[in-house]
Parts: C-alpha cells; sequence; structure tokens
C-alpha cells in the first residue's frame, strides 16, 4: 500500500522523464510506500515508450493519458486517480531531479510539525552549459531576478502562505477542492492560497531543494518569461485567491510609469530628468546585482550576458503582465502556451 503518490505532468520530455523517473524510484522510502503517476499530455517523441519500459521493471508505475494537455488537468487527473489508502500527494516537475531522501523528509516534517503541506525552494542549472544558458540560470536564482524567496538560500523553516513543490495531505482535497482548471499557470500558488485560507498549514523547508533544468536558448526563454508575465496577472479574471503578489506587478507598473514619463517629458508636461534618473538607477541596480553575482561565482565573464538577460526578463515579463491585465478587462479566455 503506497503511503505517498507522485504525479508527474509531461509532454515531449524524452530529454528529462528517465533521469526524473530514477531519482524518483531510488527514494529511500521504499518502493512499496510510493505510487508514481506519470500524466503525458500527447507526447509525440519517445516520453511514452521510455515510461512504459520502466513499467516492466516497476510495476509501481502508471502512466495516464492527459487529453487537455495543460498541467492543471495533470495535477487533477493524479488527485482522481491516486491509490484510495495513499496519504500524501506531491506534483514534481519533471525537468528536476530529487535527493533520494526527499520524499522521506518531507513527510517527516509534515508529521513533526503538524503541516498540511510541506514545500522547499528551487535552484536553477542550465539545460546547456553555454554563457547564455549559465547567465539564466543564476539570474533566476536572484531575488532581483525573480523577487522569489523560495530561490533564496538565506531562509528558515517556517509557516508560509505558499510554497514551491509541495507534499499534500490527501485529505485536504476534500474541503478545499481540486485545482482550478481555469488557471493554465500558476494553479499550484492559487491552490495554496485556498488552503491557506481554510486554516491549512503550509511548511516551508529550506533544506528541500529541487534542482531543475531552466531553458538556456533565447527564443524558448522570451516565450517562458512573456508567458509568466501574462498567467502572473491574469489569475485576477478567474479566481478570488489570486496568486498575484507586489513582486508579479512591480515590472508591468515600473515600465509603464517609465513610458509614461518619458511620453510627457517629450511634450513638455515632465522634466526629462525624471525619467532620466528612473532610467539611471534601473541600469545602475542592474550592474550592481550582476558584479556581485558574478564575484560570488566566479563568473566575470558574464557580466555583459547578466546584464543583458536582467534587461530582458525584467521587460518582457513587463510587457506580459500588461497583456495580461489587458485580458483581464476582457470577457474571452487567453491561452499563453
Amino acid at each position: 500500500m503506497p503511503i505517498v503518490t507522485v504525479v508527474i505532468p509531461v509532454l515531449n520530455e524524452e530529454q528529462f522523464v528517465k533521469p526524473c523517473l530514477d531519482s524518483l524510484i531510488s527514494q529511500d522510502i521504499g518502493r512499496d510506500n510510493l505510487e508514481i503517476l506519470v500524466v503525458d499530455g500527447g507526447s509525440t517523441d519517445r516520453t511514452k515508450e521510455i515510461v512504459k519500459k520502466l513499467q516492466q521493471r516497476y510495476n509501481n508505475i502508471k502512466l495516464l493519458d492527459n487529453p487537455k494537455k495543460y498541467t492543471v488537468f495533470a495535477f487533477n487527473i493524479g488527485i482522481i486517480n491516486a491509490h484510495p489508502d495513499s496519504e500524501y500527494i506531491t506534483f514534481l516537475n519533471c525537468h528536476a531531479t530529487y535527493s533520494k531522501d526527499r520524499l522521506r523528509k518531507s513527510i517527516e516534517y509534515a508529521k513533526r510539525f503538524g503541516a498540511d503541506a510541506v514545500g522547499g525552494r528551487s535552484e536553477a542549472l542550465p539545460r546547456n552549459d553555454t554563457l547564455l544558458g549559465r547567465a539564466i540560470s543564476l539570474m533566476l536564482r536572484s531575488r532581483f531576478g525573480t523577487g522569489s524567496r523560495f530561490r533564496s538560500n538565506n531562509e528558515k523553516i517556517r509557516f508560509v502562505d505558499t510554497a514551491s513543490g509541495c507534499l499534500y495531505r490527501t485529505t485536504i482535497f476534500r474541503n478545499v477542492g481540486l485545482f482550478n482548471e481555469n488557471l493554465f499557470f500558476s494553479q499550484d500558488i492559487e491552490f495554496n492560497k485556498r488552503l491557506f485560507k481554510t486554516g491549512g498549514k503550509i511548511l516551508f523547508v529550506p533544506e528541500l531543494k529541487t534542482i531543475y533544468k531552466v531553458r538556456s536558448d533565447i527564443n524558448s526563454f522570451i516565450k517562458h518569461t512573456f508567458r509568466n508575465g501574462v498567467w502572473a496577472i491574469l489569475p485576477f479574471k478567474y479566481s478570488k485567491n489570486s496568486p498575484v503578489s507586489l513582486r508579479h506587478v512591480t515590472p508591468g507598473i515600473s515600465l509603464v510609469i517609465f513610458i509614461l514619463t518619458l511620453a510627457l517629458s517629450f511634450i513638455g508636461l515632465v522634466p526629462l530628468w525624471i525619467p532620466g534618473i528612473f532610467f539611471s538607477l534601473y541600469i545602475l541596480s542592474i550592474l550592481w546585482v550582476t558584479l556581485k553575482i558574478a564575484l560570488e561565482n566566479e563568473e566575470l565573464i558574464l557580466i555583459p550576458w547578466l546584464v543583458m538577460i536582467f534587461c530582458l526578463f525584467h521587460n518582457v515579463y513587463a510587457i506580459g503582465s500588461i497583456v495580461g491585465f489587458i485580458k483581464c478587462l476582457g470577457s474571452s479566455a487567453f491561452r499563453v502556451d
């Protein structure tokens, strides 16, 4: 009888699915206590073939279909199909690998602190070891990049309103419900907000680290950043428990203020030095953070790449946020793949 069910959404993940599943099969809670549900969104590569080969060796791996493709549907398919006696369920990223004690320690912390959910922090590594890939991964680890405290090393064990890669008690879904299927992204944060509002306890444990591989090419990076910007705001349209926080809206608001003051300065309504100071402070901040990161990681060669990536990330994310706000004012649903 499994103690914990792991749900892994996949879509064309032939490069990542085996290392991920190998790390889960090796969990020290024992295979008899573990159920792995791989939920496939219609892969056209070798993903399903790889999973089926692993199924021949390990009877605790199940392959399920997700005809609606998006991660949120995979989450709910996993909940519905989990073993009825499973005490815990977690939803993990296929692009990551996990230490062999990840699940055991999560359960131990849940029991010790009486938590309904236990999550940890994320650490980005490049998919490709290029200058661009390394710059992207270092930017994402920075608070000046994502603004997320769950990517920082300087946190302590504490109760929070959301955390990354949570392991949940299965009983909470009876009270809180399933994941909001209107949210194709940010659905886990919105669910955690609902859990928190109903009195659920979410424990953040920095020791529980997820190392995941991030996009290392410029086109994928821009597309992913724009999508995140849109879906940082769009949940306002679909949920009273929006996962949006100050860090999500800051880039968009900053860009709008800068463009407005710059435009007003051209027609003489605002002194030109005001947008000039705004821009100068932003560039100086990027240069300071970039130099600090490059020195800490002994990667001075990455300074120009980091400057470019920070500027690109902030502005593409800001444009996405503005698009998300505009979509919130409309009536039609908006999907960003």
